[in-house]
């Protein structure tokens, strides 16, 4: 069985080592960086501080309204933001299109309607398309200094609201504290005998372990493709869309999407059987380890992509356990706080065309349809969040330059409150706790806020404007 053990090295640095047993030399194990949790376990160390340019002494400043009257205010961090070589490009989603996903939300609808991301999970089954133009256009009116967009009659900006109205993604919930736990977070547990994490996240490890091995060369990451194919026993039922070509009229009459019908699963084939055998998986533990296997998946793919679109990260398998095991996690910070990081990396580059920056476009892509309109809507057969009504091949509108420009910069056609709350009334919200869930969600994301996003040794820290 799978054996783990923490390594420090001389200057502090610290490593998870995943070996097959407790005999088998160093060398030949999986070595994985270990950072300092900040949440999700009782072996959690003070959180550190800040020491990039991100950090903020003071959070907030006095401002004067009046010679009378003042006000607090939240401060913004300005500054350039670290750059790191990335590799995705703002093309189209790569797609989670094979029948794990609809296997998932047919035999764990019941646990991801717990956690609140079954919406999310059921739009990662669809493409998204844009127009270069578009993007372009909106790149250009982005304001890295005041994360919104400047157009000719106002501002506007992607909202926390907004990614929970269009994609179903989690308002509320722990934080999303992605790091590789210690062999002492994974294997301990408390005087009551309750474990630091959940059980599966050594199970995601082990087969991690597992797949690194099976290369000739140990410190080559693992492939999205390859993790996929080891959990999931099943035929491919959803295959990739052609390669896209902007459409000028009409949207095409295939838009190669999936049905999105749930059928009812089946009962574990011999070769899942087998595959939990090998990891030593308990029957009661089974569909946790599935469910938190895609999740991890779905955050490295569809949530929050990496500088490696096509490779697992073993630093999700904590966050997937975690949700898997039934605790809600808040995403639609860290995918903002990835969102704007993205969008201001290519605003302040003076190459703008030569930046790669890595962050969930998708989901900009549905904000721009939602509010410009520059997607066709699809509306038979699809009952997911708002984000799916633009999905498919095709779907984006065609513009060229200098349509794109005035169809954004001047904002003729913008939809001011497309995402509002709608009322038959008026009415006062009071936070008392005892608040709807939609109207306590919607009053949280709409306010001025910080947004976090921890990744590894990465943080970003951005502001929200109101």
């Amino acid at each position: 069985m799978v054996y783990f053990k923490d390594k420090s090295s001389p200057s502090g640095e610290r490593h998870l080592i995943i070996l097959d047993d407790q005999h088998q030399p160093v060398e030949k194990g999986t070595i994985l960086a270990v950072y300092t949790p900040l949440v999700s376990g009782r072996n959690v160390s003070p959180w550190p501080r800040l020491t990039n340019s991100f950090y903020l002494d003071e959070w907030s400043q006095e401002v004067s309204l009046s010679k009378n009257v003042k006000a607090w205010t939240l401060r913004a961090t300005h500054h350039e933001l670290p750059r790191h070589q990335q590799s995705t490009d703002l093309a189209p989603l790569r797609t989670l299109g094979r029948s794990i996903v609809g296997d998932v939300l047919s035999r764990c609808g019941k646990q991801l309607r717990l956690i609140n991301v079954y919406d999310a999970v059921y739009a990662s089954l669809f493409t998204y398309d844009h127009n270069s133009d578009i993007i372009k256009a909106f790149c250009e009116a982005w304001c890295p200094l005041t994360n919104t967009l400047l157009t000719s009659i106002g501002e506007l900006s992607i909202s926390l609201w907004d990614l929970h109205d269009l994609a179903g993604l989690p308002v509320t919930g722990c934080l999303y504290d992605e790091v590789v736990p210690s062999a002492l977070e994974l294997t301990g547990a408390d005087e009551k005998g309750g474990r630091f994490i959940p059980r599966s996240t050594k199970y995601l490890l082990y087969a991690y372990h597992l797949l690194q091995g099976a290369d000739d060369d140990r410190c080559s990451n693992v492939s999205i493709d390859k993790w996929v194919k080891f959990w999931s026993k099943k035929t491919i039922k959803y295959h990739l869309p052609p390669p896209r070509k902007e459409k000028k009229m009409v949207r095409p009459r295939s838009i190669h999407n999936p049905l999105g019908d749930i059928t009812t699963h089946k009962r574990w084939s011999i070769d899942e059987e087998a595959l939990f055998e090998k990891l030593c998986i308990e029957g009661n533990l089974k569909e946790e380890v599935y469910l938190a296997a895609y999740l991890a998946c779905w955050l490295c793919t569809f949530v929050l992509p990496g500088k490696d679109a096509n490779s697992i990260r073993p630093s999700t398998f904590k966050m997937a356990s975690v949700m898997a095991n039934g605790r809600r996690a808040s995403l639609v910070i860290p995918v903002l706080a990835s969102i704007y990081e993205g969008l201001n990396t290519i605003a302040s580059s003076p190459r703008p065309a030569r930046t790669n920056p890595s962050f969930p476009v998708h989901f900009v892509y549905a904000w721009l349809a939602s509010y410009f309109k520059t997607h066709y809507p699809v509306w038979q057969g699809l009952r997911g969040p708002k984000m799916t009504i633009f999905s498919g091949e095709g779907g984006a509108k065609y513009y060229d330059p200098q349509e794109a420009r005035k169809r954004i910069h001047k904002a003729e056609f913008v939809s001011w409150a497309c995402n509002m709350i709608v009322k038959n009334r008026p009415f006062k919200f009071v936070d008392n706790a005892d608040a709807e869930e939609l109207d306590h969600n919607f009053f949280v994301a709409i306010r001025s806020s910080y947004l976090t996003l921890r990744q590894g040794d990465k943080f970003i820290i951005a502001l929200q404007p109101s």
